[in-house]
């Protein structure tokens, strides 16, 4: 469009469009689907943005900060916090954003991570979140909430296993979680005082297995590992995994998976 003058006509002082509702939910984004503490409120990711859906009245928000697809999603425990994780170009980082519930803001702004977010997890206590970094990256990195800078990080895995897909944490120790992926599993001790993460690799017997997604329950003091995996070996999929954990020897932990397709 032109003016009288062959000059282009310009839009500065036009009002910006503000998004009022969406419809739709890809599915693509692991455990991209929410539920908020309070149990009112339903929370996902579409595209760059952020969905908060109130399920009583239907009304949506929305929260606006990422440049590019969100790639994860989490909530810390006490509903205070939204974390999100995004994919970008080869070569840049890409942003955690750290989101206050209450004021729909962000709280903060976390970039180290290189390519793309590949989960996120808030510890039991909210204190600490827990990154993992995406395939170009490998990196798994812990931050503390309350100065909002990383405490430490560590390669996800050895060179020689494959990709890391997921975390999880103990629900009774701020200090432990899990990683898993291509042919690992490890389970991981947070050194505060000594800025370190220390990995102990669990053995998963001779089946080798990619595990996608996990949870850790505690049942009379025993902590199980539960996930969803794929075995190498076959075109078979969807089996599900428990595994026993044994702190006082992590040498002699007893397998014990049973598979249902």
């Amino acid at each position: 469009m032109s003016t009288a003058n062959n000059q282009p006509e310009r839009f500065d002082n036009l009002q910006r469009l503000e998004l009022e509702s969406t419809i739709g939910f890809e599915g693509k984004v692991p455990h991209g689907l929410k539920l908020h503490p309070d149990r009112i409120h339903m929370i996902y990711p579409l595209g760059c943005n952020l969905v908060i859906e109130n399920l009583q009245t239907r009304q949506q928000e929305f929260l606006l900060g990422h440049n590019n697809n969100v790639s994860c999603l989490t909530i810390s425990n006490n509903g205070k916090y939204i974390a999100s994780g995004q994919v970008t170009f080869m070569g840049f980082k890409a942003d955690i954003i750290v989101w206050d519930y209450t004021s729909r803001e962000p709280y903060a702004r976390l970039v180290l991570h290189k390519v793309k977010i590949e989960d996120l997890v808030f510890t039991c206590s909210d204190r600490f979140l827990i990154s993992l970094g995406g395939q170009d990256d490998g990196a798994i990195i812990v931050w503390n909430m309350e100065t909002k800078e990383p405490v430490c990080g560590s390669a996800a895995q050895h060179k020689s296993a494959g990709i890391t897909y997921c975390l999880a944490v103990s629900k009774e120790d701020e200090f432990q979680f899990y990683s898993a992926g291509n042919g690992t599993l490890r389970f991981w001790q947070l050194d505060v005082a000594n800025r370190k993460i220390r990995p102990t690799d669990i053995n998963t017997g001779i089946v080798k297995r990619i595990v996608k997604c996990m949870t850790v329950s505690n049942i009379e003091n025993i902590q199980l590992i539960i996930g969803k995996l794929e075995k190498k070996s076959t075109i078979s999929l969807g089996y599900l995994c428990i595994q026993r954990t044994d702190f006082i020897n992590l040498t002699k932990m007893r397998d014990k998976c049973k598979y249902s397709q």
